[in-house]
């Protein structure tokens, strides 16, 4: 069994197919693509080969989309887990609820931003969803401000009802 973190998850990255025949829950296949950033995190000597020198040799190099990425993968946190794809899982979401994207300014300012959260911090520009549009269930816009306001990973998986553990 693999337990792959994408470490790139973005809309451009996220095809989907629309079914024939669609019932009310099944009206697209969808399919996550371009796992060239990707890691088998089971196995910490795992890396994709296509970046493979990559990670020898540009220690800090910041890996992945700074629209959709979580803190710790734009601190360079060699640990990343599901919870970095859960994070960038809700920046898309985001967007797709608000059209606009969850960190404003440039790439600089966006690294800044999430570089700067720590466990009791959020980005003082985050704007709630509900805010921007209230058309968007209150619970799937809840389970998108949490997992976006959370900085620390491991709670960032509590908070969203992911695991019981903290």
């Amino acid at each position: 069994k693999l337990s792959i973190v994408h470490r790139d998850l973005k809309p451009q990255n996220i095809l989907l197919e629309e079914m024939p025949n669609p019932t009310h829950f099944d009206r697209f296949d969808v399919r996550i693509c371009d796992f060239g950033l990707s890691k088998d995190v089971s196995d910490p000597d795992s890396a994709n080969p296509a970046i493979m020198k990559t990670q020898v040799t540009a220690t800090g190099v910041i890996l992945g989309t700074a629209d959709y990425m979580a803190p710790e993968q734009a601190k360079s946190d060699k640990n990343l887990d599901q919870s970095a794809d859960i994070f960038s899982w809700a920046a898309v979401a985001y967007q797709v609820c608000t059209g606009r994207n969850n960190l404003d300014g440039n790439l600089i300012q966006k690294l800044a931003s999430l570089q700067s959260m720590d466990q009791n911090t959020v980005s003082k520009n985050y704007i709630p969803v509900n805010d921007i549009n209230p058309e968007i269930p209150q619970e799937l816009a809840e389970l998108i401000d949490v997992i976006l306001s959370t900085a620390n990973k491991k709670e960032r998986l509590v908070n969203a009802g992911l695991s019981s553990q903290g």
